[in-house]
């Protein structure tokens, strides 16, 4: 299983538990949230899709993709790895999913599984 984020540091909240804020939203509310707020500047983005991938990541392939490249620009690359690769499991069709997980391996110096 994929942690999707670290442990909490004392004191701080559970990161496999909801936000509470965001708990008594459904999938759809979520991922229309975090569209909305992806279109506004991405990093707002992050609680909400985070919520919708740690509930089903399968409800929507565009809040894995987009969860794995925020990850990479937060400088988790260990967990936009597996998020990208995630992504190409699920929509092998899509190159462009290839091409990130490709990126972010190349900037954890993973240049063989990189190519």
């Amino acid at each position: 299983a994929l942690a999707l984020a670290a442990a909490p540091a004392r004191g701080q909240r559970d990161a496999g538990a909801p936000e509470p804020a965001l708990a008594g939203l459904d999938l759809a509310a979520l991922l229309a949230r975090g569209d909305s707020a992806w279109e506004a500047g991405r990093e707002g983005a992050f609680p909400f899709y985070h919520e919708v991938v740690r509930r089903d990541s399968a409800a929507s392939s565009r809040a894995l993709f987009r969860l794995a490249t925020l990850r990479a620009w937060r400088n988790e690359l260990r967990a936009a790895i597996a998020l990208h690769a995630r992504y190409v499991r699920e929509e092998p069709r899509d190159l462009e999913g290839r091409v990130a997980l490709g990126r972010v391996q190349a900037w954890a110096s993973r240049w063989s599984a990189s190519i």
